[in-house]
Order: C-alpha cells, then sequence, then structure tokens
C-alpha cells in the first residue's frame, strides 16, 4: 500500500490507527496553541530516532495524539464521514485490509494497542477556537489538546512518538490530561479487521490474459462496501486461499474468459459464497428466449443480491445496491497498477485505471444487432447523472453509452451542453452512432455541438455494416463540414458469425471490411478493427489479426497500404536477420517476380535462408484461396490514404 505523493511517514509505535489528510487542530485557545507548541518544539530535538527520509521531503506540519481506550467518544458525537472530498487515498499498513472509512476525529494513542501503525500527514493546518468548532456544528467541547509541531525543515524516514508522549506526562504538563484528540477530515484502515465480514473482488478478464480496463460493476460494488465499512480486496492472484473470504463476487465481461483456478477447485460448500455475474456468462447464446432470460436475471442480480441487501446505499437510505447512482471506488486496482509498474510496464498502459471517471450517462440501444447484448432493447433511457460516478481529480471522464445520441433531445442535448459548459474532458469509449446525424432532425446541432466539445483523443463512431453505406457517407458529410480537421475513428465490426469451412461468407467479409476502409480513407478518417471473436473460427483466422495490427495502428494506415505493411514486416525481419535489403517496400508485381526466380527460399553466404514471414505469408494465402478474386483482393489491398482520400467529398456538399 502507497503513501500519498507530497505526504510524509510517521510511525507509532504506541497507536491506534490513522490516516490523515489536512488535518484540522481544535485547541481550546490561542494561549494553549503557543504554550504546546513551545513544549514541542523545545523538545523535538531530543528524539533520537529521526532519521533521513528516503525522498527527502520537506516537512512542516502540526500532528496531535490523544490517550484514550476506545472510540465511543467518536462515535458518541457522529463524527463519521464517508469518502470526503479531500480523501484521495487509503491510510494505514495493514496491506491485506484496504478498507477505509473516513472521520473528522481520530484517536492516535492507545494503552490497549501496542502494534504499529503507518501514518501520513500532509501539510497545511487550520486551528480553530472552542467558539469555531461550535459553530462547525460539533457541540460544545469539553477537552484539551496536545498538538506537537515539527518547526524547522526536518528530513526523516520516521520518527517516534512514544518518545514525546512519555517526556509530556513524565514533565506532568498542563496539557496531558486524557481523552486529547486530534481532529480533521481523516481517512484511516482499521488494524482489527473483521475476516467474517472481508469480500473478495475478481476481476475474471484480469486473471485471464488481462485488460486495460477497469470493471465498472465492481468498482461500484467496491463503492458500496466502502460506504458501509466493509473491508474489501481485489483479488490478483488466480491460485489466491479463497478460505479467509465471507463473499466473493466475480465479474466476467467476456464469454472467451476462463474462470480462476481458486474457482474451478473450489469446492461445492466454498462455491456457494461465489456471487458470478457479468455478460461473459451468456452473450453469445444462441436461443433468444434463453438469452433473454439470462440478461435479466444478470441485469437484475446485484439489486436483489441477499447479501448487498443487508447494507444500505449512501444515496437512497434503502437497504441495496442501486448501480446507477452508486459511486465506483476508483481506488480499487491501485495496488495491482503499482505492482505492474513496478514490475516495469509504463504508466501509460493503465491509465484507464488511473485517469478516468468511468459510468453511463443513458443504458441501452433500439438498433438490434445481432452481435450486442442489447439487441433486445427498443430504445434509449437516461441512466446516471454525472455527478454519480464523476471524480474530479481525475483528468478525464469515460462513457460506456451505448447509443448517446440516440437518446431523446431532452435527455442527450442538456447532457452533452453541461460537459460543454464545464469544459470537461470526456470520450465515448464504445463509440457514437454516426448515422444519427443523418436520420434524426438535430443532426446539424449534433455535429456543432461536439465540434465545440472537448473531446479526449479521436472522435469514434462505429461503421460496422456495409448496406449502411449510403447513411454513413450523408453523415460524414455533416460531420467533416462542422469537424474539417478533427480526428475521427471508426469501430470496424468484422469476423461475425465465421465458420471453416465458409469461404463464400469469409471472402465477403474480408471485401465488406475493405469497402468500409475506402470509404473511410476518402473522409480523411481512421478506422479500428474490432474482431468478434467468430473470427478464430474463419478459413484464415491470421488475416483479422494482420489487419487489424495495420488499420488499428494510425501510422500504418495513414502511411502504408495493407499490401506495403505486409511486405514491410517482411523486409523488418530479413534486416533483423543480417540479411541484404535492397528495397523496404516494392510492389506486389515485383514481389511476385522475386518469388518466381527463386529470391526467398535460397541460401545465402551463411548459409540462411531468405524466409516469408508470416504476415506476408498470411496475404499470399488468402490470395491462393480465392484465384477467381485475385484481381480484386489485390485493388482493395492497394488502398491507400493519401491516394483515396477527396476533401471535394464534403466541400461539394457543403456548397450546395
Amino acid at each position: 500500500m502507497r503513501e500519498p505523493k507530497g505526504a510524509g511517514q510517521v510511525t507509532l509505535k504506541p497507536a491506534f490507527f490513522v490516516g490523515i489528510y489536512q488535518p484540522i487542530l481544535y485547541m481550546t485557545n490561542q494561549q494553549d496553541i503557543e504554550r504546546t507548541l513551545n513544549f514541542a518544539e523545545a523538545n523535538i530535538e531530543n528524539d533520537k530516532t529521526v532519521r533521513i527520509f528516503r525522498d527527502y521531503m520537506e516537512m512542516r506540519f502540526l500532528i496531535g495524539y490523544c490517550k484514550h481506550e476506545k472510540l465511543t467518544w467518536i462515535k458518541d458525537h457522529n463524527l463519521y464521514l464517508v469518502r470526503p472530498e479531500s480523501a484521495k487515498r487509503k491510510g494505514g499498513i495493514d496491506e491485506s485490509n484496504p478498507m477505509t472509512y473516513a472521520v473528522d476525529y481520530v484517536l492516535l494513542y492507545s494503552n490497549a494497542n501496542q502494534n504499529k501503525y503507518r501514518v501520513y500527514i500532509a501539510e497545511g493546518c487550520v486551528l480553530h477556537s472552542q467558539e469555531e468548532i461550535a459553530g462547525l456544528g460539533y457541540g460544545e467541547v469539553e477537552h484539551k489538546y496536545i498538538v506537537y509541531k515539527l518547526g524547522k525543515e526536518v528530513q526523516f524516514e520516521d520518527i517516534d512518538l512514544k518518545f514525546l508522549l512519555k517526556q509530556e506526562i513524565e514533565d506532568n504538563n498542563p496539557y496531558s490530561k486524557p481523552p486529547i484528540y486530534l481532529t480533521g477530515r481523516t481517512i484511516f484502515s482499521s488494524y482489527k479487521k473483521d475476516r467474517s465480514k472481508k469480500v473478495g473482488l475478481v476481476d475474471a478478464d484480469l486473471l485471464c490474459n488481462g485488460t486495460r480496463h477497469p470493471n465498472l460493476v465492481l468498482l461500484k460494488i467496491a463503492g458500496y462496501l466502502y460506504d458501509n465499512n466493509i473491508p474489501f480486496e481485489l483479488i490478483t492472484n488466480p491460485n489466491a486461499d479463497t478460505t479467509q473470504y465471507a463473499h466473493i463476487f466475480m465479474s466476467r465481461v467476456f464469454t472467451f474468459t476462463e474462470e480462476p483456478a481458486f474457482y474451478l477447485n473450489a469446492t461445492p460448500s466454498e462455491k456457494k459464497k461465489f456471487h458470478n455475474g457479468g455478460t461473459g456468462y451468456y452473450a453469445t447464446e444462441k436461443s433468444i428466449s434463453k438469452f433473454k432470460k439470462l440478461r435479466e436475471a444478470d441485469m437484475e442480480q446485484l439489486p436483489k443480491d441477499p447479501y448487498l441487501l443487508t447494507l444500505t446505499c449512501k444515496h437512497t437510505g434503502k437497504h441495496g445496491i442501486n448501480m446507477a447512482m452508486q459511486m465506483p471506488y476508483y481506488h480499487l486496482y491501485d495496488d495491482f497498477v503499482q505492482s505492474q509498474i513496478d514490475a516495469g510496464f509504463k504508466r501509460d498502459k493503465y491509465k484507464d485505471y488511473l485517469d478516468y471517471s468511468i459510468g453511463f450517462l443513458t443504458r441501452k440501444c433500439y438498433r438490434h444487432c445481432p452481435f450486442c447484448v442489447n439487441k433486445l432493447e427498443d430504445g434509449v433511457v437516461p441512466y446516471s447523472d454525472l455527478e454519480w460516478f464523476y471524480d474530479k481529480s481525475r483528468p478525464h471522464v469515460y462513457f460506456w453509452d451505448d447509443n448517446f445520441l440516440a437518446a431523446p433531445y431532452n435527455v442527450w442535448q442538456p447532457r452533452l451542453q453541461y460537459l460543454i459548459d464545464h469544459n470537461i474532458s470526456f470520450q465515448f469509449r464504445q463509440g457514437l452512432d454516426e448515422r444519427q446525424l443523418a436520420e434524426s432532425p438535430n443532426g446539424e446541432e449534433m455535429a456543432e455541438m461536439l465540434s465545440h466539445a472537448r473531446y479526449h483523443g479521436d472522435y469514434i463512431f462505429a461503421f460496422d455494416n456495409w448496406r449502411d453505406r449510403p447513411i454513413i457517407e450523408r453523415a460524414l458529410q455533416i460531420w467533416k463540414r462542422h469537424n474539417p480537421t478533427r480526428g475521427t475513428k471508426f469501430y470496424l465490426f468484422t469476423g461475425f458469425m465465421q465458420k471453416p469451412d465458409g469461404f463464400d461468407k469469409f471472402y465477403r467479409d474480408i471485401w465488406e471490411l475493405f469497402q468500409r476502409i475506402r470509404v473511410l480513407m476518402q473522409y480523411g478518417c481512421v478506422g479500428y478493427v474490432m474482431r468478434h471473436e467468430d473470427y478464430h473460427k474463419a478459413p484464415i483466422e491470421n488475416f483479422y489479426v494482420q489487419v487489424a495490427r495495420w488499420c488499428n495502428q494510425q501510422a500504418f494506415y495513414k502511411k502504408m497500404s495493407f499490401w506495403e505493411y505486409a511486405y514491410r514486416n517482411q523486409t523488418f525481419w530479413e534486416e533483423q536477420s543480417g540479411f541484404e535489403v535492397p528495397q523496404q517496400i516494392k510492389s506486389f508485381a515485383d514481389f511476385e517476380r522475386d518469388l518466381h526466380a527463386g529470391y526467398y527460399g535460397r541460401e545465402d553466404a551463411r548459409g540462411k535462408i531468405r524466409k516469408i514471414s508470416r504476415p506476408l505469408q498470411t496475404v499470399l494465402d488468402v490470395l491462393d484461396m480465392f484465384p477467381e478474386h485475385r484481381a480484386e483482393l489485390l485493388e482493395m489491398f492497394d488502398y491507400k490514404m493519401e491516394n483515396l482520400k477527396d476533401p471535394h467529398l464534403w466541400e461539394q456538399h457543403d456548397n450546395n
């Protein structure tokens, strides 16, 4: 567990639990403050445990402690404040227990507990008089408070306050009468966790070859548990010991994701504690009636979960989780992400975990696409208010909305206007429906509003079906008129319902994919190939892999044709293998002439053979599979943006 940036680290040997953020120290009067600070400053040099702090942090802060054996005084005053705005990180040293609470009054010293605890203290304190305390709504305060000040720049790793406490008590300091309290907006972790209440959270997709997206359902469950003071943690070991958890919530998004070993090997009695759900358990179900039943059960599972119903929703005051209103707990993956960064992975790989607020403004879609989990829905409905999942400390927001622009005007327009007015950096991660620009009477307004938005990255739309070409082109003309230079990307769905012997369907899928790419290139837009898992069943599945590697990397897509990409892979391998490469890229005709002349497969002076790389061999395999379409395939493989882009397509439309 990592301390917050800009915070110091203090170890209190005789301490209870605490992690502090911008503490506010309440004193009875200014004279008490001055006398106490003078006393502390006079004795701080006697502390022989001061050592150099590894980050050489400059520490100027006030700290305090109290002597009391129970938290009854805190509880009696109802001073618990869950998830304050300033609580951005967890506190405490019990790394196996990520449960955090937030309070205003924290017990720092207790004879009943002699364990070590890590304390985080940030700079910046505000001192209040007794009258000011009463004005804050905490009622009459009868206690006096002891505060220590590190009065100069001190660089240290940890500091033992036991000496100061002992010195202060032995000297009969008049301000040492217990109880003594440190106050302020604070979060802390309890060392005395109750394992019977501990909850495990499992991102099955993360454990099976990984994912770059945090699981939103798990973030919301974690937020709900956090609100109810229930200990929880993300299980990141597929062979973890699950006996320590009373309940385990496992989410699975993709049907190809395998369940972790600790679940597959669990006894029947152990499996009873698992609460499994997610689209990965039914998304590819062929039976419509069975799919409908599974979909409805999955969507209702968490609000009706017997365990979650024992807890209370912070927003509604009622039992049970409200998935639309629940604030995600965005730090669920922090330890996992840090472990990956420590292992050498770049932070940018995990930016979705660290830099984004995540949620839905609307849900559902009316398009009835057969491959989509929303295929049985008939409309778009409002879902969450932005404030329910927006963490202002994160620079961006991404929305998982299925079809935001298809919502009623009084739903999408004010929400989009709010994002624009407040200059919020956002993106719709699943893409927007470009067809709405041509189909909706408000299409021009949509395009114009989006042109004024602080959109993060390329605008993302979808061109999933070739039959939509006419309406996509009309929408592109509207879009490019308002956004002639904005980066625009289209998801290109492909590989659906492929079969090993489905040659005609395979060729049709290739043809339609490249025709969609041609249209996008003409309008200066980039594509992003989205492969359905059925692509694995295609006659040549690696063809989809190679097209995606070319199309999904803009440096390739914007500068090379698919053929040039495939051949450049070949010459790159040759260069790395020590072969002489006279020409990095050549035409297919030149390549074929070299191939027939025995240029490939021949040993060089070193006895090494110039082999055909897999990307190039895959292109050759497709050409060999469809000799009757050879000329057409070669033409499509030569599509290149710089040759196809035609601004007149939308400029002429503008003039008309």
